[in-house]
């Protein structure tokens, strides 16, 4: 008997190539919202130091200009904030959807895999018929020379 062939076997490969690429992008999309949620908390934190600083500042006598630098610079980190909270829910979003298509590869790839492990239990079972009915032939010619 011929060795085992599976007529599916190029789908099976691009559905892999597929699957390999959908999760090299959620993967990326992964590290990029990373990076813009770190990228957040340190503006959160450059803003808490600020305020500590103005706070410590404060309790000295400082110019009403100094005073405005502060205002001024927590407003801008404000807004820096506010952008970055936008940036983080964007790549959130785009985390999401990677994920959704690499699940949806995958998915697909395992349905041809399913299908290809089916074929091969099928194949080894006829496989192991065909060796059985071997010998038994081999076995009943053995038994008639004997005879």
């Amino acid at each position: 008997m011929q060795r085992f062939h599976f007529k599916l076997q190029k789908l099976l490969d691009y559905r892999k190539i597929r699957e390999e690429q959908a999760e090299a992008e959620f993967a990326k999309a992964t590290r990029v919202f990373l990076l813009e949620k770190d990228r957040l908390k340190q503006l959160e934190t450059t803003l808490v130091e600020t305020f500590d600083l103005l706070k410590a500042e404060q309790g000295k006598p400082s110019s009403l200009l100094m005073l405005k630098m502060f205002q001024d610079y927590i407003d801008r980190t404000r807004e820096g904030i506010r952008l970055q909270a936008v940036k983080v829910a964007a790549a959130a979003d785009r985390r999401q959807t990677c994920l959704r298509l690499f699940e949806e590869a995958s998915r697909k790839r395992k349905v041809v895999d399913n299908l290809r492990e089916k074929k091969l239990e099928q194949y080894q079972a006829e496989v192991l018929q065909e060796e059985q009915a071997f010998l038994d032939d081999l076995a009943g010619q053995r038994y008639i020379r004997n005879s």
